[in-house]
C-alpha cells in the first residue's frame, strides 16, 4: 500500500505543478497588462458588452453571438460565465481575465509538448521566446481571442503529431476536440482546419490500414467539428430565422472587404523568417523520414498559406490569429527536432546534436527579439485600424443633443458589431443595437418616432455587416429610404423617410 500511495503522489505532483504554474502566469500576466493600464481593444469590447446583453436577456445579444461567422460564437460564450461571475466591485472585465487565462495555458501547453516529446531543458527557453513575445502579450493585455485560439492551435497540433506517432486514441480525441473548438472562434481558422484534416487523412491512406479503421479515425476527427456546424446552424435558424445567415458576408455580393493590413515591413521579415524556420524544419523531418515531424511542420506552413489566400482574397485586416499562431508552430516544430537529437543520437554523436540544438535555439532568440523595438516605437496591434477602436468617443454626446435638437421622439439605430464597442451597453432611450436591420420593421415597431440610422464606414471587417450586405452601398449613396444627414467619425449618419398617414 505504501508504495502504491508513493505511487499515486509522483503523478500528483506534476499535475498539480501545472496547474499551480498556469495559475501563477495567469496572475503574471494580468496583473502586467493592468499595471501598464493597456486599453481593451475592439473585439473585448464588443464581445464583453454582447455577453452583457446576453445576461439582461436581450434580442441583440443573442444575436451578437451567432449572427457572423467573423465573430465567432466561441469566444464569446467562454466570456459570458467570467462576467457573470465576476464582482462588479473589481471593475475588471471579463475579457481581459479569460485572455489572461488562454494566454497562460499557451505556454503551459507548449512546455508540456515540449516536456513530453524529450526536449529537455531547452523548452524553458522556447517557452520564454513565446512569453516574452510583445505582439503575444499585447493581445493578451487587450482582451483578444487570438491568446485562445493559439492555445486551441497548440492543443491540436501536438494531439495530431501525437496521434501520428503513438497511434493513441485520446490524442485523436483531443485533436478533434481542439479543432471543433477552434473552428466556433471564427472564420480564420477554417482554412488550417481543412488543412489540419487532409493531413489525417492522407496519413491514414499512407498506412494502408483498412477501410473499416480508416472510416473510424476519420468519424472521430470529423465528428466534433460536424456537430459544431450543425449546432451554428441550429442556432442561426432559430435566432436569425435563417441557417446560412452567419455565412452570408461570404456568400452574398457585397462591398468588398474595402482595405488591407499594413504593417511595418519588419515584421513581415519576421513572420518569413518564422515560416522560413518551418519549412527547414519540414527539410530535416523528410530527410529523416519522421513522420510525426513531417506533419508538424507541414500544418505549421499551412498557417501563412491561410493567411495567404485571405490576403490574396484582401480578407487578412490582422496578423492575430493565424500569423500569431506562427511563432508556438515554430516553436513546436523546434522543439520536436531537438526531441529526436536528443533520443535518437549516442556518444559524439549526441553532444554534437546538442550543440547543433543550441545553435538553432540561439539563432532564433534574435528573429523573436526583432518583434521588441517594434512593440516599443509603434506597436504592431495599433497599426490595425480594426484592431483598436477610439475609447473616448466625445462626438457620441453631441450626436445625442444633435438628435433631441431635431425631434424629442426619435431613435437610432446603430448598425453592425462594432456598436457594442461604440456604446459599451450605456442606457439610452435613444441609441439601440441594429445587427439585423430592417426597415419595415422598424417603422412597425416605433411608428410615431423619428427614425436614425448610423453606418459604420465599410473599411475591414466592418464591410462584412449585414448592413452592407444587405443594403449595397448605402453608405456611400444612401437609399431610397435613407437620407443622409451628417459624419459622426467614421460613422455617417442616416434620416429613415417615413410617409405620414393614420393607421
Amino acid at each position: 500500500m505504501g508504495c502504491e500511495n508513493k505511487l499515486m503522489n509522483l503523478k500528483r505532483e506534476p499535475l498539480l505543478w501545472r496547474w499551480g504554474l498556469w495559475l501563477v502566469l495567469a496572475v503574471v500576466i494580468l496583473a502586467t497588462g493592468l499595471y501598464l493600464g493597456r486599453d481593451v481593444g475592439t473585439e473585448g469590447l464588443v464581445r464583453e458588452n454582447i455577453c452583457r446583453d446576453l445576461l439582461a436577456g436581450h434580442t441583440s445579444g443573442r444575436q451578437g453571438v451567432i449572427s457572423s461567422v467573423w465573430w465567432g460564437p466561441f469566444p464569446t460564450l467562454v466570456i459570458l460565465p467570467a462576467g457573470f461571475l465576476l464582482p462588479a466591485a473589481l471593475s475588471l472585465p471579463a475579457c481581459l481575465l479569460v485572455s489572461a487565462l488562454f494566454g497562460a495555458a499557451t505556454l503551459v501547453l507548449l512546455e508540456q509538448a515540449l516536456r513530453m516529446w524529450g526536449a529537455g531543458r531547452w523548452r524553458w527557453l522556447l517557452m520564454l521566446g513565446v512569453a516574452l513575445n510583445p505582439t503575444f502579450l499585447e493581445h493578451c493585455w487587450t482582451g483578444s481571442s487570438a491568446p485562445m485560439i493559439t492555445c486551441l492551435l497548440v492543443l491540436s497540433l501536438y494531439s495530431v503529431t501525437a496521434w501520428v506517432q503513438k497511434r493513441r486514441l485520446l490524442d485523436l480525441i483531443w485533436f478533434a476536440f481542439g479543432s471543433a473548438l477552434l473552428l466556433g472562434t471564427g472564420y480564420e481558422m477554417s482554412g488550417w482546419i481543412l488543412a489540419a484534416v487532409c493531413v489525417v487523412a492522407i496519413e491514414e491512406w499512407r498506412r494502408q490500414v483498412t477501410g473499416a479503421e480508416i472510416r473510424a479515425v476519420l468519424l472521430v476527427a470529423l465528428l466534433p467539428l460536424a456537430y459544431t456546424t450543425a449546432l451554428w446552424l441550429l442556432m442561426c435558424w432559430l435566432i436569425m430565422g435563417d441557417p446560412l445567415y452567419a455565412v452570408k458576408s461570404l456568400l452574398v455580393a457585397g462591398p468588398g472587404p474595402g482595405g488591407a493590413l499594413v504593417l511595418p515591413d519588419a515584421l513581415w521579415w519576421c513572420y518569413a523568417g518564422l515560416a522560413v524556420l518551418v519549412g527547414w524544419m519540414l527539410v530535416l523531418a523528410l530527410r529523416k523520414h519522421d513522420r510525426s515531424g513531417v506533419c508538424l511542420a507541414l500544418l505549421g506552413l499551412a498557417l501563412p498559406g491561410a493567411a495567404g489566400l485571405m490576403a490574396w482574397r484582401e480578407q487578412l485586416w490582422d496578423t492575430a490569429p493565424l500569423l500569431l499562431s506562427l511563432l508556438p508552430a515554430a516553436v513546436l516544430a523546434l522543439g520536436h527536432w531537438l526531441a529526436t537529437l536528443e533520443t535518437n543520437a549516442e556518444g559524439a554523436a549526441a553532444r554534437c546534436g546538442r550543440r547543433t540544438g543550441g545553435v538553432w535555439v540561439l539563432a532564433c532568440l534574435p528573429l523573436l527579439a526583432d518583434f521588441v523595438p517594434l512593440a516599443l516605437s509603434e506597436g504592431p496591434l495599433r497599426t490595425s485600424p480594426s484592431s483598436l477602436i477610439e475609447q473616448q468617443t466625445p462626438w457620441l454626446p453631441d450626436l445625442g443633443r444633435h438628435i433631441r435638437l431635431q425631434t424629442p421622439f426619435a431613435k437610432v439605430f446603430v448598425c453592425g458589431f462594432e456598436s457594442f464597442a461604440l456604446l459599451q451597453n450605456q442606457a439610452s432611450p435613444i441609441f439601440e443595437h441594429a445587427l439585423d436591420f430592417n426597415f419595415d420593421k422598424a417603422r412597425h415597431d416605433y411608428y410615431g418616432q423619428v427614425l436614425y440610422l448610423l453606418v459604420h464606414r465599410p473599411e475591414q471587417r466592418n464591410a462584412m455587416d449585414s448592413i452592407h450586405w444587405k443594403s449595397r452601398n448605402i453608405y456611400v449613396q444612401g437609399g431610397k429610404d435613407a437620407l443622409y444627414d451628417s459624419d459622426w467619425g467614421d460613422w455617417r449618419l442616416f434620416e429613415l423617410i417615413q410617409a405620414t398617414r393614420s393607421r
